[in-house]
């Protein structure tokens, strides 16, 4: 499923000519509490206030269409890690990553390097192999990079909140997630159903579990 947006608060501020007209989203790509609330929505209607990243927005469902099919890009990616931490500061941090990077372009293999030196235990004893990677999934900067980085290439140096990286792309594909947000979306809406008798019987444990002490 697809949904056309229209955020009438915030967006249609920035967007005055636009009206705040978003297009279409699918609605894979929306967080899953909020394309929860909006897939929900009969075409036309408003919605409550939501809370997103970005603010507190009014989005308005102008129009939606079905999809069978769900295809969002993934990345195959692997990458190098060199932690800023007590034991190593930015400065070390990045010389070491530039020395690797100076090896890379000098024909060291990736896969080999991060085992090695990599300091993602995750990773590192699969020669820094992060497997498919989605939009999202990381940081900014690395989901950034990731994106400019060719099929079969590997980045320049680069930081985020977790230290210095380079990373390499093995591949690239369209991957169908229609039956993966569909157990989400059943998910939620069983959340939904359970979570006020859940509540209910919490509260009746501890209405259950209290006393009074009458002092004489």
């Amino acid at each position: 499923m697809s949904l056309k947006l229209l955020l009438q608060a915030k967006v249609a501020i920035l967007s005055p000519i636009q009206g705040g007209d978003m297009g279409f989203h699918k609605a894979a790509s929306l967080p899953t509490e909020l394309s929860s609330k909006i897939t929900n929505l009969d075409i036309g209607a408003v919605s409550e206030p939501l809370l997103t990243p970005e603010g507190i927005d009014i989005v308005k469902l102008a129009d939606k269409k079905a999809s069978d099919t769900m295809l969002i890009p993934q990345w195959h990616t692997r990458h190098i890690l060199v932690k800023v931490d007590e034991l190593q500061t930015d400065a070390l941090a990045e010389q070491k990553i530039n020395d690797l990077y100076e090896q890379l372009r000098n024909g060291a293999d990736f896969a080999a390097l991060a085992s090695t030196y990599s300091d993602d235990p995750g990773s590192a004893g699969r020669g820094g192999d992060l497997d498919w990677v989605s939009e999202e999934d990381m940081v900014a900067p690395f989901e950034a990079t990731m994106k400019n980085t060719a099929v079969g290439d590997y980045s320049a140096p680069f930081k985020t909140q977790f230290g210095w990286h380079i990373l390499k792309v093995d591949g690239k594909r369209q991957q169908d997630v229609s039956e993966q947000y569909r157990r989400n979306m059943a998910r939620q809406a069983l959340y939904q159903r359970l979570a006020p008798q859940a509540q209910e019987d919490w509260l009746q444990e501890l209405r259950a579990g209290a006393y009074i002490q009458v002092l004489g």
